[in-house]
């Protein structure tokens, strides 16, 4: 997916889907560093999939199989609860002023 084939409030979401991975959650720490800008850009499909649909607890897992299976990190719940939960809020934010 390209954020050229957005509607414009899905293309506003995918941006805060970018930001809030790079600066929220950012489980490897590299949020400092504007050359590693792209480092989360694998995850952001399946991040701005399961952001739509508003479920806190499937953005969770998903972050989980990420840090866990696909990074071999130890899992952050709290960060990625954290980050989940912005995206929704941005989801909700964004439906409400479309």
């Amino acid at each position: 997916m390209t954020q050229d084939h957005l509607l414009p409030s899905d293309d506003e979401l995918y941006r805060r889907v970018y930001e809030i991975a790079h600066y929220l959650w950012d489980p490897i720490g590299i949020s400092e560093h504007p050359e590693a800008h792209d480092e989360y850009s694998g995850y952001l499909v399946a991040l701005f999939g399961r952001a739509k649909t508003g479920d806190v607890g499937a953005i969770v897992e998903y972050m989980k199989w990420a840090e866990t299976e696909h990074m071999g990190l130890s899992f952050n719940r709290e960060n990625a609860e954290r980050a989940a939960k912005a995206l929704v809020a941005w989801k909700h934010f964004i439906d409400e002023h479309a």
